[in-house]
């Protein structure tokens, strides 16, 4: 039902390998091993939220801005390549969550923030697919975890690129400096999450998309861009 990446590639264990070895990660989609996403990484998010809660933290739901990483898990279901048919199954609208995915080369426990990029093989695009909603206190498996809402590119990325840009149907939507305005940035995510557990070879963590992200419907053709790299997705009211 939902087309899962089609050819997997060896990860070398050792990040000093990774140059010399640099034809092992040609196959493109790799396997993951798991793919976390990351919450409210981005200030514009952490800002917007304490304004829905009602300008302060403490008579909130959530009694105070987080002090580490949210995270949640993309189950093996939501994996899906570029030039994916992903289905709403129902809903009316679906959030496009652009974002940039740190692929893993080599375990991360316990890494120093300059250490944390060493492990790394490189980025993917990411389009991380939600039902729209804006409770962040709980886990929205519901909401994050339904078939196909995890659409990784075709390409493995040396460099992360400056901006990433989102068209619906031709039309650009969005255009997001991925590295720009974040809580933790790459080598100090990757420390903080490390630090309390370790990621593997061939896992993705991505930097966290908006919370305000665009909505595709039925119908619509996405298109995510960073210079010559690109994904896309169809997206349909049903499956095929």
């Amino acid at each position: 039902m939902i087309p899962l990446p089609s050819s997997w590639a060896t990860l070398v264990d050792e990040a000093d390998e990774r140059d010399a070895a640099s034809d092992k990660f040609a196959g493109w989609p790799l396997p993951p091993g798991h793919v976390y996403g990351t919450l409210l990484n981005r200030q514009a998010d952490v800002a917007r939220l304490q304004q829905l809660a009602g300008g302060g933290w403490k008579d909130s739901v959530y009694k105070a801005a987080p002090q580490a990483p949210v995270l949640y898990l993309k189950t093996p279901n939501t994996y899906a390549e570029d030039g994916a048919r992903v289905a709403l199954d129902g809903l009316e609208a679906v959030e496009l969550g652009a974002c940039l995915g740190l692929v893993f080369a080599r375990r991360a426990c316990r890494v120093s923030r300059a250490e944390a990029l060493s492990c790394l093989a490189g980025y993917v695009l990411m389009l991380d697919l939600a039902e729209p909603h804006l409770q962040v206190h709980r886990p929205a498996v519901r909401q994050r975890c339904r078939d196909g809402f995890c659409v990784m590119g075709p390409q493995l990325l040396v460099e992360a690129p400056a901006l990433l840009q989102l068209e619906i149907n031709g039309t650009p939507v969005q255009q997001l400096a991925p590295l720009q305005g974040l809580v933790r940035d790459a080598a100090q995510l990757i420390a903080d999450v490390s630090a309390f557990m370790t990621l593997e070879p061939g896992d993705v963590l991505h930097l966290g998309a908006p919370l305000d992200a665009p909505r595709g419907r039925a119908g619509d053709r996405v298109r995510l861009s960073a210079g010559a790299a690109q994904l896309t997705l169809q997206l349909a009211e049903e499956w095929a």
